[in-house]
């Protein structure tokens, strides 16, 4: 009993001397100014993020006041991958955005060309390889410019590639001066045949002789130099002689000389030294209109023969035919300085009857260019000179000649 009436003493003593006891700290309201705080060490914290610092705080053990600190500096955004376009770039730790999507892709694409399909591309932002889904385009083909002409490149007007080349002049020697045989040469002019250029110079036209080489690159075997008679008769040789030149020329020009082929003109299938002075193989033959007088054998004629037979005979060709025929051949034969070559008339041929030797040709016949009537023209035998008419189909041999 007395110890317990001496233990509740003790306790009231106890209390009563905490609460007045002037040597320890007094508790006062949280936050107050007059509380002597007591603050324990800084055991609490938050942990910085990608933008915030650390963040510790403490508590007064006798107010509950609390203190806070801030320690360091943000960890900062730890990037993900690089935005492409059409993902985002994000943070790896707080998927905060970094980098919007670009949104659109930019495709590598080569357009179409002239010359080549378009090429559609892929995306070219790094990490993107997303392939346009736009159809290939064809190439559209050139646009040709001007024609080409002597001086002047045919170019397309698109890409300007050179599509065909400047032809360079043609040029064709004209007589503008006639020789005065025997010694007298004449004048040429140079003259382009596409266009309108005319060489700055002219030339002389020098007197050839029967055996020389002519400007096509045949031998000359007759010059209309006024002396002597035209072979096998005597009619005097005129000097210099019209030459007609297309199937309705019917002033013509003045030329002076007649050269052959050096070689033998081949038709029939193409490697044939003798054919048929028709397409056809009979009666009825295409009408040719070449008179049985001297306007269809005279010299100077043939080439306009050539003209109107070919026109006459190209017509009625049956469709795939390729038979090559007397004047197909002729007009077909080209050297590299001349391609005007015909079938000569029949006193054109008996000229070059005359000068047989110099060709070593020998006993055969050869076609003229002049007709007989519808269904027949005229041969000469080069065995004898005989000249005559035959059927129109007459395997007889061709050489082509030409007049300047």
């Amino acid at each position: 009993m007395k110890k317990l009436i001496f233990i509740g003493i003790s306790i009231i003593v106890l209390v009563i001397t905490a609460c007045n006891n002037p040597f320890l700290p007094q508790a006062k309201e949280k936050g107050s100014s007059e509380c002597s705080h007591q603050y324990n060490e800084w055991p609490t914290k938050i942990d910085a993020t990608c933008t915030e610092k650390e963040v510790q705080k403490r508590i007064c053990s006798l107010c509950d006041d609390i203190q806070t600190r801030e320690i360091g500096d943000p960890l900062g955004h730890t990037h993900g991958d690089e935005a492409t376009c059409i993902t985002n770039q994000v943070c790896t730790v707080c998927d905060e955005l970094i980098t919007q999507a670009h949104g659109v892709h930019t495709f590598d694409t080569i357009p179409a060309t002239c010359t080549a399909d378009s090429i559609p591309g892929t995306c070219t932002r790094e990490g993107c390889d997303e392939e346009n889904p736009e159809a290939v385009v064809p190439a559209f083909g050139h646009s040709h410019g001007v024609a080409a002409t002597c001086t002047a490149d045919q170019v397309c007007i698109v890409c300007e590639e050179v599509l065909i080349a400047a032809h360079g002049h043609d040029i064709r020697w004209v007589i503008t001066t006639h020789p005065v045989f025997p010694s007298m040469p004449g004048v040429e002019t140079g003259n382009c045949t596409r266009c309108e250029y005319i060489e700055d110079e002219t030339r002389p036209y020098p007197i050839r002789a029967i055996g020389d080489t002519g400007p096509g690159g045949g031998i000359i075997f007759f010059v209309a130099d006024g002396v002597g008679f035209l072979a096998g008769n005597t009619t005097p040789k005129p000097l210099g002689f019209t030459l007609f030149t297309t199937a309705v020329d019917t002033v013509g020009t003045t030329a002076y000389y007649l050269e052959a082929a050096t070689e033998p003109t081949l038709g029939g299938t193409g490697v044939q030294a003798a054919m048929r002075w028709s397409i056809r193989t009979g009666s009825p033959y295409p009408t040719v209109n070449i008179a049985n007088d001297a306007s269809g054998w005279a010299i100077g004629t043939g080439r306009r023969n050539t003209a109107i037979i070919k026109t006459a005979e190209e017509a009625e060709r049956p469709d795939g035919n390729t038979y090559i025929y007397a004047v197909l051949a002729c007009d077909n034969y080209s050297t590299v300085t001349a391609d005007d070559w015909f079938l000569p008339s029949r006193d054109e041929l008996n000229e070059l009857y005359k000068e047989r030797a110099r060709f070593s040709i020998s006993s055969v016949y050869f076609w003229s260019s002049s007709q007989n009537d519808f269904n027949r023209a005229w041969v000469q035998d080069f065995d004898d000179g005989f000249q005559g008419v035959t059927t129109k189909v007459f395997d007889a041999s061709v050489r082509a000649v030409r007049a300047f």
